[in-house]
């Protein structure tokens, strides 16, 4: 298959493709192949409904291009909020230790090294070694100047510092009560270990990463965590008697709950 069939096939499938492939189009396609694009292979993976993302190897998020495959969630452009709060706290500290729990393609703490002070030094957790690996990659791709030290653990076990800023976009979804409302492309393509928890260990879960947080944030610091909208709330209201302190909520770009804040 040739360019040419290549662009008679994708519009005969347009309107297929739209159900699949939010605001699809062929302009968005043709921006992403060069001389090397097997066009053949683009057809098959679009019928199989893989995410571009994956199909390209590629997502623009922040300010930057990362590398994405099926071992990591693709980041999304909500998750940038996070980022530009982080920022924007860390202005007030050069010399700050940095934590992301869950870091997937590392795309929040190499977006906020590249915003920061080298000084700034920073420690990367997940509990995937492929999504770690995937993290590194994207770390040395941006050619970050920060220290970064990865962990491959399970939220923040086995990590003896603390920090003035500790951020996360732990799995949130509950895999038995909210399954049906993620898109199925979602579900076929990204990591369920990054997306679902039980939803008889759902507050455990976040219990004790709270413990852990509170046990490792210095006074003063801040902790910065994407969540559900539907359990932003009661998250919340754990995490005030976890911290013993107020926390907020913050919405995202469509008026939803998205981050819970916790100023230590």
């Amino acid at each position: 298959m040739d360019l040419n069939s290549f662009k008679e096939f994708f519009q005969d499938n347009l309107c297929e493709f739209q159900k699949n492939y939010p605001g699809i189009t062929l302009k968005r396609i043709l921006e992403d192949i060069d001389e090397s694009t097997d066009f053949n292979y683009l057809r098959e993976q679009l019928l199989l409904r893989r995410p571009l993302e994956h199909i390209f190897g590629r997502k623009y998020f922040y300010k930057s291009y990362f590398y994405v495959n099926s071992n990591v969630l693709i980041p999304r452009s909500e998750t940038e909020i996070l980022v530009e709060k982080s920022v924007e706290y860390l202005k007030d500290f050069p010399n700050a230790c940095v934590l992301d729990i869950g870091t997937g393609s590392g795309c929040i703490p190499c977006s906020i090294a590249k915003e920061v002070n080298n000084e700034v030094q920073f420690v990367v957790s997940d509990i995937s070694s492929h999504a770690l690996e995937v993290a590194n990659t994207n770390y040395k791709k941006l050619n970050i100047k920060n220290d970064f030290t990865f962990f491959c653990t399970d939220r923040m076990n086995g990590i003896n510092k603390k920090f003035n800023l500790i951020t996360s976009n732990p799995p949130y979804i509950k895999s038995q009560s909210d399954k049906e409302k993620v898109h199925v492309q979602v579900v076929q393509y990204e990591p369920h270990l990054a997306l679902f928890l039980e939803d008889d260990e759902y507050d455990q879960w976040f219990e004790e990463l709270f413990n852990q947080v509170n046990n490792h944030l210095y006074t003063g610091g801040l902790f910065i965590m994407e969540g559900h909208e539907d359990h932003l709330k009661g998250l919340k209201e754990l995490a005030s008697d976890v911290f013993q302190c107020d926390t907020i909520i913050e919405k995202d770009y469509t008026n939803r709950d998205r981050f819970l804040l916790v100023r230590k």
